[in-house]
């Protein structure tokens, strides 16, 4: 798969976009140029370089290959340009290629970081321990039918007895119930 790395830039180039694509360089521009109108109307995502599309107007940018590259897909592809990024002084906020999950990134920092995050959470609930008090109490007051309601429901157990939602923990320590799961 052939892939292009490209720039937009305004005529002097102190306004660098760095950008990506399997397309044509002409579709892309086309594509940035309708990415641009839909911005306005809040329907596109808002890329940096439209803000100067619109304020300098369009016909004061270019769009320029830098290089074309064989990529296996387009997370290659990404990867190659997060690089010119790096190389290139642009104005791209977001990075455009992650080698890793946010999710694993998170994890990451997570235990990089688990005493500080512990004592920011113990400051935290003790900071707001009497404001979260009185906004449960309320919550209760407001919903108790509901949550009665729900704590009376009666589960059937496979053991054959029914017991309330409330009293499950009661129920399961029964020798009823633990004779019944050793039964089957």
């Amino acid at each position: 798969m052939k892939g292009r790395i490209y720039q937009i830039l305004n005529n002097d180039a102190s306004i660098i976009y760095v950008g990506s694509t399997t397309n044509s360089l002409t579709k892309c521009w086309k594509d940035h140029l309708y990415g641009a109108k839909g911005q306005l109307n809040g329907k596109y995502r808002n890329l940096a370089i439209y803000q100067h599309f619109h304020e300098l107007g369009v016909d004061q940018f270019k769009i320029e290959l830098i290089k074309e590259y064989d990529v296996v897909d387009i997370k290659h592809l990404r990867a190659i340009e997060q690089l010119w990024i790096n190389k290139v002084r642009c104005i791209n906020k977001q990075p455009c290629f992650m080698p890793i999950s946010k999710k694993a990134r998170d994890k990451l920092y997570g235990d990089a970081h688990r005493a500080e995050l512990n004592a920011k959470s113990m400051e935290r609930y003790f900071a707001n321990h009497e404001a979260n008090l009185v906004a449960r109490k309320e919550y209760r007051a407001a919903h108790r039918e509901q949550i009665n309601a729900k704590k009376g429901d009666k589960i059937a157990c496979e053991c054959g007895v029914s017991y309330t939602r409330s009293h499950k923990a009661r129920h399961i320590s029964t020798a009823r119930h633990q004779a019944s799961l050793q039964s089957v």
